[in-house]
């Protein structure tokens, strides 16, 4: 009885914590410590900032009079409707350099995968629990190394996919990316999805940044305005992701990475990781789903688990994912 107790109140945490409110546009749900904020005349008058963000002059001024207009009358500016567009505009690009799950769903769009459609980018919960993981060290200015052991279907990949484009448009010039899938077709899937983010993505600060080959490579593109480059290629081929100097790195399905004596999975990410250094704004993170054991890593997720290597480790169940779940 005690056990079947147990189990009823796991369930009833479980399903609390999976239908809290989450709205990106108005911050509820999101995370870090929230600060409710008015804006009276704004597309949503009522909205929850990243604390840190009230210490920005602008934010720390429209804080007094709770609207644009206000601010503008208080000051002796003149005010009209094109004002207000363009106050509105100047407090979203102020918003995202601080609140990252406001910025994937106003700034960056995903494939849907039952419509084809191109639609916002909204966190599920998988990916806002591995959201939560990652920002409390980004934002501490830790260097993130996570090691992901996950159920199929989580998105974590396009979660990692936009995480990285907003650090090089938003937060880090000349900040260089590696992303190394198990396969090629993978590694070309992954590479199309970092072209379509760029088409699709609205314009920041009046740019509109686009992805060209890098020196006439075919699979290394350029943010020319940021001065970033991505680097996509596979443990398949791994002359094609070495010695990139990167700051950012995903490893994609490590446990299906070929590990023989000529392409031994030690190897590549050594030669890949060798000049990162453990500085804040560095991420560099494996995920996988499970294939065996004794392979790389599973030892290294082991390990981890242990606190016998630098990485947290973060298990996402199967249970995260809506489509398993009976109602």
């Amino acid at each position: 009885m005690d056990n079947i107790e147990y189990i009823l109140k796991e369930n009833t945490k479980r399903n609390l914590h999976k239908n809290r409110e989450y709205d990106p546009q108005t911050g509820i749900g999101s995370y870090g410590e929230r600060v409710r904020f008015e804006i009276e005349d704004a597309p949503f008058p009522l909205l929850y900032l990243p604390k840190p963000m009230l210490e920005d002059k602008f934010i720390k001024h429209l804080a007094k009079y709770k609207s644009f207009q206000k601010m503008y009358e208080a000051n002796g500016l003149e005010f009209d409707e094109e004002e207000k567009q363009n106050c509105w505009i100047d407090f979203c690009e102020i918003r995202i350099k601080y609140d990252f799950e406001y910025y994937a769903y106003e700034y960056e769009t995903i494939e849907d995968g039952v419509s084809g459609m191109m639609i916002p980018f909204k966190m599920n919960l998988a990916q806002r629990k591995f959201n939560e993981i990652i920002m409390n060290d980004l934002l501490n200015d830790r260097p993130v190394r996570t090691i992901n052991l996950k159920a199929r279907q989580h998105g974590i990949s396009t979660y990692i996919q936009i995480l990285f484009s907003w650090i090089q448009k938003v937060k880090k010039k000349r900040w260089n990316s590696v992303i190394c899938a198990h396969v090629n077709d993978a590694a070309k899937n992954i590479r199309s999805m970092y072209t379509r983010s760029m088409e699709y993505t609205m314009p920041i600060g009046g740019v509109k940044y686009t992805v060209s080959p890098f020196e006439q490579t075919s699979n290394i593109k350029e943010i020319r305005e940021r001065g970033c480059r991505i680097t996509v290629g596979s443990a398949e081929k791994p002359e094609s992701v070495r010695s990139q100097n990167p700051k950012l790195a995903h490893f994609s399905e490590v446990a299906f990475y070929p590990d023989t004596d000529k392409k031994q999975t030690t190897a590549l990410l050594g030669s890949i990781l060798g000049t990162m250094k453990l500085s804040g704004w560095t991420v560099v993170i494996y995920e996988s789903t499970a294939n065996g054991f004794g392979d790389f890593f599973q030892l290294e997720y082991a390990k981890a688990k242990k606190g016998e290597n630098s990485y947290t480790p973060v298990f996402l169940a199967w249970f995260y994912n809506p489509n398993y779940n009976e109602a």
